[in-house]
């Protein structure tokens, strides 16, 4: 049986659409674990209608109500309460395809070999599916591969994979309730780990649909611990990449690029409108983050398109150089479309 774990917070808009398709699966044997984590609209309300909605098609559902804990502490609920074969989770504003379930378990059957099952997903807010490959159904990897699936974005998120219920209680596998950010990757890392030396079944098609128009998301927040929180990603991908054994060039460049790129997500996050600092002390602070040796050995070693004005620019270890290279290369940006049209 898989145990489906949908978090539920303030989703009154999308949460009857979100049950409606996994009560569409063409697997029927299947749970529903409902989780409304202190919602303060008709969430809440919606979880009990919709336990009656599963009721008269004869599947289980569960619902919990607790005080909002954010969705980390609301999977761990829906772990501790799932069934003891499979779980996938769900996001509440999210659909699946009616084949979600079945393509999982199938694969899962069908190559016993594959300790972790995962699948495509489709984002709402550009037309693009994301998938390993498109020249075939499925394709099996093992842990070595995990820079290429983190390229691929498929094996960041806890959405898009079947996981083994007894591996999650054997290992004490938790989602880490202290932080809002970065969570599911680090979760999926320790899950790999346990798993050992199995393969990865990637099922090629965009079984998940992800909608992200929401300009409110974790990510778009100004957050005091981000460039922390960032950090300590690193460091743990890192380690378990050479714990893997994982040496491979093109692993480290997609590394590396990674790292590079949330140095730069971390300076933005600076020079959010909610930071409460001064002008000068973002300046000072990104300063410091250009002078780190992590951050410039990811500068020596991205190889992300950038130019060298700018490469130069974060070499000087002032933001504020930055600053004016990127503007100036927007203005050039900006006259060169104007002469083009």
């Amino acid at each position: 049986m898989v145990s489906v774990i949908i978090p539920v917070y303030n989703a009154e808009k999308t949460l009857v659409s979100c049950v409606q398709s996994v009560l569409d699966q063409t697997y029927r044997d299947f749970e529903l674990i409902l989780i409304d984590d202190g919602s303060q609209d008709r969430s809440g309300q919606i979880c009990d209608e919709q336990r009656e909605v599963c009721e008269r098609r004869n599947v289980r559902c569960q619902v919990i109500h607790q005080e909002n804990g954010g969705v980390s502490k609301a999977r761990n609920c829906g772990m501790d309460h799932a069934g003891d074969e499979y779980f996938v989770c769900v996001d509440s504003d999210d659909v699946v395809e009616p084949c979600h379930l079945e393509d999982l378990v199938t694969a899962a059957q069908a190559h016993p070999e594959c300790g972790h099952v995962i699948c495509g997903f489709r984002c709402t807010s550009h037309i693009h599916d994301y998938v390993f490959t498109d020249r075939e159904p499925l394709t099996v990897v093992d842990r070595r591969d995990y820079m290429r699936l983190y390229d691929k974005v498929l094996i960041q998120s806890p959405c898009f994979a079947l996981y083994r219920t007894e591996i999650v209680r054997k290992y004490n596998i938790r989602m880490r309730e202290d932080i809002s950010l970065a969570e599911d990757t680090l979760f999926n890392l320790e899950y790999l780990d346990a798993l050992g030396e199995v393969s990865i079944c990637v099922i090629n098609k965009a079984n998940y649909t992800y909608h992200n128009e929401d300009q409110n998301t974790l990510n778009r927040k100004y957050r005091s611990d981000f460039l922390d929180i960032n950090m300590m990603v690193n460091r743990t991908i890192a380690y378990y990449l050479k714990k893997w054994d994982i040496s491979d060039e093109a692993s480290w460049k997609t590394y590396y690029n990674a790292v590079f790129f949330r140095y730069q997500c971390a300076l933005r996050n600076t020079f959010h409108k909610q930071n409460p600092m001064s002008g000068s002390e973002k300046l000072a602070f990104n300063n410091e983050i250009l002078k780190q040796e992590s951050f410039q050995e990811a500068l020596r070693r991205t190889t992300l398109p950038l130019s060298p004005a700018l490469c130069r620019a974060y070499q000087s270890g002032s933001y504020k150089t930055v600053l004016a290279v990127e503007r100036t290369q927007r203005f050039k940006r900006a006259v060169s479309g104007i002469l083009r049209g």
